[in-house]
């Protein structure tokens, strides 16, 4: 749950003494992280954080998330097999392996 992550990670900035030094959470972009990709929910971890540090910090979801949207969304478009294009491709890369 997001109580068991919060205290583990205060348990760590508080032995590092981090508090001063913190100003974002990178994580994915769960509900137990973020409250979901809007960011909106009370009982997350980004939201525990900034009451535990007393301060706001920045909240960055997973960049790999987003690119993974966009090339889905983008292939979608393609005139062409997908799969297929991918195998010719590590085909064509392979001999550098």
């Amino acid at each position: 749950t997001s109580d068991l992550q919060c205290a583990f990670i205060q348990q760590v900035i508080e032995k590092n003494s981090l508090s001063d030094k913190i100003v974002e959470i990178y994580a994915d972009n769960t509900n137990i992280n973020f409250g979901g990709a809007r960011h909106c929910g009370k009982n997350n971890l980004w939201q525990k954080l900034q009451a535990n540090l007393g301060k706001e910090i920045f909240s960055i979801g997973s960049g790999a998330h987003i690119v993974h949207n966009c090339l889905q969304n983008a292939v979608n478009c393609l005139p062409l097999d997908a799969e297929s294009f991918a195998v010719k491709v590590y085909k064509y890369f392979r001999i550098y392996m």
